[in-house]
């Protein structure tokens, strides 16, 4: 038994159903086709919440975990798009208080061809890429991740049974309610839009939910009552820091760190005010990886926002060079020597260790050596995006990409003229995007020349000496590896 299955029986101890079954095959690499096994957890047989693990079938017998979320027509008549956002919300809040931060990700009728109506929300998909869920192998599974995610997705569904009475009859009484939602699309979107707003009243448990897909921006409205409930589940609040960076608000839970948008968080408390929300002066704020949410006195407000894991590296790269006194305060770290000239074979080798430390890159293959023609390409590594708009409701949110990575160590910053015409090479080797590895820095025209690509749709990325030297200082391990071409001051 390897140790997933152990994670497994573990929840089915706690209460999970458990099943399993080959579903389908996939193609991340051309002419390759890979059988993959998918585990199905549900929270319980007729919960909408659920869990899913891809396993492919050969060795190393990668696999991945995501979360599901969707109701059927058998419990509930009707759109039932309040209750696909309002569960996966309550879900993505639960994991946030398990020191898990998720993706929310919207499956619409639109996405499967089954409508027009691309404000009605088929489903929703959680992803876990943060927490290296998107993506192990047997040696080296991070239990600790999964664990939490399996007792807080067990616990929201507890939660929607017992706080928010999911399993009640749910009268939809939407036409009464059709006064009130047109005054809040008025206020966040000036006008009533056909096909970018939806909203739903249920009676029995009673809550009232808009979304508007323009501003996106949720709203549930609860009594006092079932929100108090709702926040006494946690008993142990997060350990909360925020401050001002230079674009971003800086938000960090339990180490943890998010960047949330201050004028989306500023809409926020302007939307509970108008919402007539008493507690709107000190809700309580929870980001997660693409939305933020503030919890009032009656409300719960659901934000789209990219204010996750990048957005928060992003924003410290902001605030270093906002003050190097800043840096030195926030950031204690060396400056380092490169030698000149820098061993090409050893600086190819320091980029595929950094590489390797990276959450989203699962494997890094050498394809040159340093005395032949390259074409263009030092290493190949297999890179995991997440996929923003999943065309299905049963396709995994996680996508695995094959780019080339080359190695360049110049003393003067790196031309045009020292790159191959990337379009072509990404073409000869069948990849599916190019990654710049350079010891100096780029020039203008060829930093020009890779934006161009990049806004052209092709996967283009590159790092610099800074961006070398702020990931060796985030592991001096691999510092001490290469101490005879780069060493700390």
């Amino acid at each position: 038994m390897n140790e997933f299955q152990k994670h497994l029986l573990g929840a089915e101890y706690l209460g999970y159903s458990i099943s399993s079954r080959d579903l389908m095959e996939i193609t991340p690499e051309a002419n390759k086709k890979i059988t993959v096994k998918r585990h199905f957890l549900q929270t319980s047989p007729s919960s909408p919440i659920g869990l899913r693990s891809d396993l492919v079938k050969f060795s190393p017998f990668p696999q991945n975990l995501f979360g599901y979320v969707r109701t059927t027509s058998w419990d509930f008549d009707n759109d039932r798009s309040d209750l696909h956002d309002l569960i996966s919300c309550i879900v993505g809040i639960t994991l946030r208080h398990y020191n898990i931060s998720t993706s929310l990700l919207t499956v619409t009728h639109e996405d499967l061809g089954l409508t027009k109506m691309p404000a009605e929300i088929y489903a929703r998909l959680l992803s876990f890429e943060r927490h290296r869920l998107s993506h192990f192998e047997e040696s080296d599974i991070p239990s600790d991740a999964i664990q939490q995610v399996f007792l807080g997705t067990y616990f929201a569904a507890f939660l929607m049974d017992n706080v928010f009475s999911y399993t009640s009859s749910h009268y939809p009484i939407w036409e009464q309610f059709e006064d009130r939602a047109n005054k809040i699309a008025r206020f966040l979107d000036k006008r009533v839009i056909s096909g970018k707003q939806n909203f739903m009243c249920r009676k029995n448990p009673d809550w009232f939910w808009f979304r508007s897909f323009k501003s996106g921006i949720s709203i549930f409205s609860f009594d006092e009552s079932t929100l108090n409930n709702f926040k006494a589940a946690f008993e142990q609040e997060l350990s909360t820091m925020q401050f001002q960076g230079v674009t971003r608000d800086i938000i960090k839970f339990n180490e943890m760190g998010h960047a949330i948008c201050p004028k989306k968080l500023d809409r926020g408390y302007a939307t509970l005010e108008f919402l007539k929300d008493s507690n709107y002066q000190k809700p309580k704020i929870i980001p997660i990886e693409n939305k933020f949410f503030l919890i009032g006195k009656n409300h719960i407000l659901a934000i789209d926002d990219e204010c996750g894991e990048e957005s928060y590296r992003k924003e410290l790269q902001q605030i270093k060079l906002r003050n190097d006194e800043e840096r030195r305060f926030l950031f204690p770290s060396p400056n380092f020597v490169w030698s000149v000239p820098t061993n090409p074979d050893r600086f190819e080798k320091l980029c595929k260790e950094l590489l390797q430390q990276e959450s989203h890159v699962t494997r890094i293959k050498r394809v040159s050596s340093i005395n032949e023609g390259d074409g263009g390409k030092d290493l190949i590594a297999e890179w995991l995006f997440l996929n923003p708009s999943p065309n299905s409701a049963d396709s995994s949110p996680y996508i695995l990409k094959n780019i080339l990575v080359q190695c360049k160590a110049y003393k003067n910053s790196v031309g045009k003229d020292r790159v191959q015409d990337i379009r072509d090479t990404i073409d000869m080797n069948n990849a599916d995007g190019y990654h710049l590895i350079v010891s100096s820095q780029l020039t203008t025209q060829l930093f020009d020349y890779l934006s161009i690509l990049r806004k052209r749709g092709i996967q283009i990325d590159w790092w610099t000496r800074d961006d070398l030297e702020d990931r060796l200082r985030k592991h001096p391990d691999v510092v001490d590896r290469f101490l005879d071409i780069v060493k700390p001051t």
